[in-house]
């Protein structure tokens, strides 16, 4: 079992609980969907499922273990998490996109050298001809897709609309 989360419960304060005795096992391999609509908490669901929001009770377990006591490089070097977005702060490229999947395998203010800018490079094709023939992907999350296949990710999530 990768991840597992046991009785997690949420709500957004002074709000009504929105997530609510969630219990779910992930397995090696295993593909999980999380469907329904606008505004009913998948998102929440996957924030709170890899730390990034408080489960107010329960847990998320990774590999086993809390994932509240694990250092957030083991927890970053497992899980990728590309979150719903419609637009980002920065004006970044595909390219610088991808590579910045391979940041927590360099050192402090390391720069990506030919060896990672060529192995991004093929992982972008590779991943929007996988993608473009597999999913119902929109044309603005391609290059952000294929920033998790850099590193050998155990988890991959993301979350995103379809118009």
């Amino acid at each position: 079992m990768i991840l597992e989360v046991q009785n997690g419960c949420f709500g957004y304060p002074k709000q009504p609980v929105i997530l609510e005795n969630i219990n779910l096992r992930l397995e090696e391999g295993h593909i999980l969907a999380i469907l329904g609509p606008n505004g009913i908490g998948k998102t929440t669901l996957l924030k709170c499922m890899i730390g990034l929001l408080p489960w107010h009770s329960g847990k998320t377990l990774l590999y086993g273990k809390d994932i509240h006591t694990l250092k957030p490089k083991d927890v970053w070097s497992t899980i990728s998490y590309i979150p719903q977005s419609r637009g980002f702060a920065f004006s970044y490229t595909g390219l610088e996109m991808v590579l910045l999947g391979r940041s927590a395998h360099l050192g402090t203010f390391q720069q990506p050298g030919k060896e990672e800018i060529e192995m991004a490079e093929a992982m972008m094709e590779r991943a929007i001809r996988s993608l473009e023939s597999n999913l119902p992907v929109p044309k603005n999350k391609r290059d952000v897709n294929s920033r998790p296949a850099m590193t050998n990710f155990s988890i991959f999530l993301l979350s995103y609309w379809i118009e």
